[in-house]
């Protein structure tokens, strides 16, 4: 039989499960043979399969003399080293791969799970949040994998740095309740999961080849129901565990950030950046309105008094209206601004924060008459912060007025150069179409200081955020 014909008959095999079998047809290519290092490719994974760790360990490097230029090659050798318990060799092969191009979440998965492992919970988090916002095949897997338990558990003793807070507050880590999805009742499990259950449940689970992970197989599950339920309520007990830890987690979490908040808005003074300044008030106003004192009081947010003498006013007048208000002040598609505004008293109607959210309200229904007279006014109630002037411009480009838009931006503030929404007015100027420019899709602002994404990447004045607060995430290098 030629070569090629074995290799065909192990691959129908392993997609049977057969692997024993699979695995003596591959034997049975010579070296020599034109399909050798297909076959290799193939009995990594079948010695995966069959838990032939050490095996797989000496394919992978085999496979690697002859296929140092493949990704799948050198995961599944990491992976065979990490079943095998060798984490920080299967970590240093997993740093080769930047030389091989951009990888998938299933990379940075992989690295989540050996830094936890090896106790680097920082970097772990980091990979894991990168895993998370490119697939939604993982976070089900999260809350029960044995290898980001350590992760998990790690943060109920120690204290959460910044960066850290920052990653769990984000949109990937929120309704983590709803991460569950099927695999409450059908968990997929690794090979260091299925290694912890006792043996009369690991017979119910086979080898995936595709997912490289273990399932409960349908039939024989049905042949011995109490043993499967018992197997599920080991693994309910288990995503649980993790999700209490996750949730306080992010309690934690917001307390961190919530207490960054004075530091980033005289950071962002210091830039020159009112906008960005009046975010993480706000922001933090929202979560607790009693530190209204403690922004008044701090000497390096005195430039924002007139803020502040607006807020004391309002909570001094009103203490729900002042609470609507600031809830509405920044971005949050959730809510509806104009119903609220409608609760809110008409002598409290002229205040600065209740004119920001009126004219958002005209401009989003196309009033842009309307919003223009409101935006005017701020940019001569707040001369330093840039959201009346690039709104304006927004409404007169509308209205067809083109040179006015122009000459309104020419008057913003300096620091409005860091935003990606200057950078498409200009284009938009330039072709006088609103067509023309193009901005990134932003996030909801959690009290971090890029404001969501709404800032320039490398701004040379907003260095100091990056390198003191918001740590960036961890590189294969």
């Amino acid at each position: 039989m030629k070569p090629e014909n074995f290799l065909e008959t192990a691959i129908g095999l392993k997609k049977l499960g057969m692997f024993n079998d699979a695995e003596a047809e591959l034997l049975r290519i010579p070296p020599d043979a034109g399909n050798y290092t297909s076959a290799l490719h193939e009995l990594l994974i079948v010695r995966l399969g069959l838990e032939d760790y050490d095996q797989a360990i000496e394919t992978g490097r085999q496979l690697l003399e002859r296929d140092q230029e493949s990704r799948p090659a050198v995961c599944n050798t990491a992976l065979a080293l990490h079943f095998a318990g060798r984490f920080n060799e299967a970590r240093s092969l997993m740093k080769r791969l930047p030389e091989l191009g951009d990888g998938g979440p299933g990379e940075a998965y992989e690295m989540a799970c050996l830094e936890s492992k090896l106790g680097n919970f920082d970097d772990a988090l980091g990979w894991l949040e990168s895993a998370l916002q490119r697939s939604e095949s993982y976070p089900a897997k999260a809350l029960i994998d044995s290898d980001l338990q350590p992760l998990w558990h790690s943060f109920d003793g120690r204290h959460l740095c910044l960066a850290q807070a920052h990653i769990l507050l984000g949109p990937v880590f929120d309704n983590i309740r709803q991460w569950i999805g099927s695999r409450e009742n059908d968990p997929e499990l690794d090979g260091n999961d299925l290694n912890q259950l006792p043996e009369a449940w690991q017979r119910f689970f086979r080898f995936r080849s595709a997912a490289g992970t273990y399932s409960i197989h349908h039939l024989t599950a049905a042949r011995y129901p109490e043993a499967r339920d018992s197997c599920l309520t080991w693994n309910r007990t288990r995503i649980e565990s993790s999700l209490q830890c996750i949730e306080r987690a992010r309690e934690h979490a917001a307390n961190v950030v919530l207490h960054s908040q004075p530091a980033y808005a005289a950071l962002h003074l210091a830039a020159g950046n009112f906008l960005g300044a009046r975010y993480h008030v706000l922001w933090a106003l929202g979560k607790d309105p009693a530190l209204l004192g403690n922004f008044r009081e701090n000497q390096h947010l005195r430039p924002l008094t007139y803020l502040f003498d607006e807020l004391a006013a309002l909570q001094h007048a009103d203490c729900e209206s002042s609470r609507l208000l600031i809830e509405t002040s920044l971005p949050n598609p959730r809510l509806n601004i104009a119903d609220l505004l409608e609760d809110i008293p008409l002598s409290l109607r002229d205040t600065s924060l209740y004119l920001l959210r009126a004219g958002q309200t005209l401009q989003n229904t196309d009033d842009h008459a309307g919003a223009l007279a409101i935006w005017l006014k701020l940019c001569a109630r707040w001369p330093q912060d840039s959201v009346g002037f690039v709104n304006g411009a927004t409404c007169l480009m509308h209205l067809g007025l083109w040179d006015r838009a122009q000459t309104l931006l020419s008057h913003a503030p300096e620091a409005y150069r860091h935003f990606h929404l200057c950078e498409a007015q200009r284009r938009q100027l330039q072709a006088q179409n609103l067509e023309a420019g193009f901005t990134p899709r932003t996030r909801p602002f959690r009290g971090d200081p890029d404001l969501g994404g709404l800032l320039l990447s490398g701004v040379p004045s907003l260095k100091p955020f990056v390198s003191a607060a918001n740590a960036q995430q961890p590189r294969l290098q």
